[in-house]
């Protein structure tokens, strides 16, 4: 089952979207540490100038909520004091069909 945890154009303004700006070094060493918990299976990042997106598929019998929770301690890691009101989840259909909406540009602020 598929997990996304993110914030976007929608729930926050620019100056937080801005803090959660991952360099391209910084990428791997974060995804390998999101797949070492024992709940996520596989994760991929979102990101764009108006997103930031955790996506995660959990692990067989790992509960979607852990999952969901793993994904937010990962993004209070890059800043800690994110406040928890522009942080948005969805779970199973609603998270894939958000990424198709997403990838087809159907949720893009322009």
């Amino acid at each position: 089952m598929i997990t996304l945890v993110g914030l976007s154009h929608k729930t926050a303004p620019i100056g937080v979207r801005e803090r959660f700006a991952l360099s391209k070094e910084r990428v791997p060493d974060f995804l390998l540490e999101l797949v070492g918990r024992p709940e996520v299976g596989e994760a991929l990042i979102v990101s764009t100038c108006n997103r930031v997106e955790l996506v995660a598929a959990a692990r067989a019998g790992s509960e979607l909520a852990h999952v969901a929770e793993a994904c937010r301690q990962a993004i209070h890691g890059i800043a800690p004091d994110m406040p928890e009101d522009g942080l948005y989840a969805l779970t199973g259909r609603d998270a894939v069909r958000h990424l198709f909406g997403v990838s087809a540009s159907l949720d893009s602020l322009v």
